[in-house]
């Protein structure tokens, strides 16, 4: 959600919409249910106390869900300790989870409130009562507080991503706590409520005897009707709960994919080819706009999306083996890369998938491999060395590549990054015979980088190459969609920029 909300506008609008929606109608709804028990003795009940609570906890997270996901963004947000502090109490939404944990405890003592009364209605020892309460309520915010308490350690304001973010110091921990909340707060109140009410809808529904007295049956009806509405209540709680705890747990185990093994590959060039490349010169059709005087290069060299779809390609592998071979390509450099999330979950699915095409790769670009320092040496494929550049701290995110074996190279850490920008591999492939050598180079921009923040950290990398005067390819994952050129301008000050060191894009694709 964070990296959708930064990333694009119209998302920010839709976001904003759908949740201010939501939020007044939390408050409203919410604020009548205090009201009418607070202003009516005769429902001050145990069970009516604790939808008091859960109304509260739920106002809670409406309140502190508004800072994070409507009000972000109108203001600037201070950076540096200030920002953080404020994240952590305000924007980061930590006080928006403490009312979201008391709001499942809740439902828990409420199912614990129904078993007793309908099961044990006459044993005062095991119902809950208004003293009871006493201890039960506080002990709900307590919990939450306990089991939240770490996000006000790791939440930080991220100037570049104008957005709060969790940094943890070891990749474990981080891991640790989102399984923990799967556990904790989802799958173990779950499996807790579905036992009591079980209990107490066989009792009310199925055993049950229908009572002779008009008392008996009031009471039964009402208990049936309390029955329905909390059980409604806890259903709607669990589908809006659950999803959202899995894809946070399969997200930081790597186990939710983005399209799993989506390869690009490109031919006589790459995503981006450079200085020594220039496609007027081979191309018989535009070859005049290097000698025309009266065109303008701005208009007719550059990014119209027109120009970059002629040079895309969609294709499936049996598409691809039958357009290229190993006879025809033996001497052409060529590219592959992948997002691969995580190479130890798809390193065998890369070596099968590769074994399929009868090409050769020159080198296969990595984005997200996941690897740490211990792993970087475990995975191998015949034929190619393999560097990577892991987080220094921790599994996930990071870039590899695998470059044939027959080149030398050296790796280049001098223009390498690894921030919460770009995550960056680039190494020279060293020529014989006093060629000049070529500088190639893995990306993986991440997702919710807005691109203005990426250019200005490219640019960097772009200026050192350019001193160089040598040959350079860019391939990786720029999370960027570059056919929006003509109507998303920082997509087309992407392109401007690439365009300004004369980098070429080429989009070459097969699933």
């Amino acid at each position: 959600m964070s990296a959708l909300f930064t990333f694009s506008e119209p998302a920010q609008i839709g976001i904003r919409t759908a949740f201010s929606l939501l939020v007044a109608v939390n408050l409203i709804g919410n604020s009548l249910v205090c009201l009418v028990v607070l202003r009516n003795r005769s429902m001050r009940n145990t069970m009516n106390y604790l939808l008091v609570n859960l109304a509260c906890a739920d106002m809670m997270v409406a309140i502190f869900i508004a800072p994070q996901y409507i009000l972000l963004h109108t203001f600037k947000h201070p950076h540096g300790s200030s920002g953080d502090y404020l994240c952590k109490f305000i924007t980061g939404g930590n006080l928006m989870w403490i009312g979201g944990v008391v709001s499942v405890v809740s439902l828990i003592a409420i199912a614990f409130e129904r078993y007793f009364a309908v099961l044990y209605p006459h044993d005062d020892k095991l119902r809950i009562t208004k003293t009871k309460l006493k201890l039960i309520i506080p002990a709900c915010w307590l919990f939450s507080l306990l089991w939240n308490f770490p996000l006000f350690f790791v939440v930080r304001y991220s100037k570049e991503l104008d957005f709060c973010h969790e940094v943890w110091p070891e990749g474990w921990y981080m891991n640790a706590y989102s399984l923990g909340w799967l556990i904790v707060i989802g799958l173990l109140p779950l499996s807790i409520m579905t036992c009591l009410y079980s209990r107490v809808v066989y009792n009310l529904w199925v055993r049950g005897e229908q009572p002779v007295e008009v008392t008996q049956q009031a009471l039964i009806k009402s208990r049936r009707r309390v029955t329905k509405m909390v059980l409604t209540v806890t259903v709607v709680c669990a589908v809006c709960w659950l999803p959202n705890l899995i894809v946070y747990v399969l997200d930081f185990y790597g186990l939710m994919s983005h399209g799993d093994l989506q390869p690009s590959a490109n031919f006589d060039g790459s995503p981006l080819g450079t200085k020594y490349f220039n496609p007027f010169l081979e191309d018989p059709d535009t070859c005049q706009l290097l000698h025309n005087p009266d065109l303008d290069p701005d208009i007719n060299m550059l990014s119209s999306t027109s120009n970059l779809l002629s040079r895309c390609t969609y294709m499936n592998s049996k598409q691809f083996n039958n357009l290229f071979s190993d006879s025809s390509n033996s001497n052409c450099f060529s590219l592959f890369h992948l997002n691969m999330r995580t190479l130890k979950k798809h390193s065998v699915d890369l070596e099968e998938y590769l074994s399929t095409l009868n090409t050769s790769f020159s080198a296969i670009g990595l984005s997200e491999p996941w690897l740490d320092t211990t792993s970087n040496d475990l995975y191998r494929i015949p034929g190619y060395h393999f560097t990577s550049k892991p987080r220094p701290v921790g599994s996930g995110g990071g870039v590899g590549i695998f470059l044939c074996d027959t080149y030398e190279y050296k790796k280049r850490c001098d223009l390498e990054s690894m921030n919460c920008v770009l995550k960056s591999l680039f190494v020279e492939i060293v020529l014989p015979n006093n060629e000049k050598n070529v500088i190639l180079g893995c990306l993986y921009k991440l997702p919710n980088v807005q691109t203005e923040i990426f250019d200005d950290e490219i640019k960097q990398v772009l200026a050192k190459i350019g001193f160089e005067n040598k040959l350079c390819f860019l391939f990786g994952d720029f999370n960027i969609n570059i056919l929006n050129a003509d109507s998303h301008v920082p997509t087309n000050g992407f392109i401007d920029l690439m365009y300004s060191d004369v980098f070429q894009w080429f989009l070459s694709s097969y699933l």
